[in-house]
């Protein structure tokens, strides 16, 4: 990871919400410095991943894309427009996703944009 991305990750993870929606609070994460995790069954995040399929078409929340895909059980959020691809794996049982997410949307626009 270069050191921008680390950089990035580490103003990022200081930014992020304490809470995303009631009972959804974040939790302590040992033995990472790009990961958080809120709730139970756990939302994580993790940043300085690899970007996610740039051709399939974006999900917009407050003017940010990402790119969601189903896998077992969760929902994999990616960001697909920021320099530092962050991304969300979220259980099925958070009902409205997107309610999870949009808590998120203001400390991930202080990642810079993709050129």
């Amino acid at each position: 990871m270069s050191a921008d991305t680390a950089a990035a990750c580490t103003s990022l993870l200081a930014a992020l919400p304490d809470r995303l929606d009631p009972g959804v609070d974040r939790r302590p994460v040992t033995g990472s410095t790009r990961t958080a995790a809120w709730g139970e069954p756990a939302i994580t995040l993790q940043c300085g991943v690899e970007p996610a399929d740039q051709n399939a078409t974006p999900l917009i929340l407050d003017d940010l894309a990402f790119v969601t895909k189903r896998v077992p059980g969760r929902v994999l959020w990616s960001t697909r427009d920021l320099a530092v691809t962050v991304r969300l794996d979220i259980p099925r049982s958070y009902e409205s996703q997107s309610d999870v997410v949009l808590p998120l949307v203001p400390a991930l626009k202080g990642l810079p944009k993709r050129s």
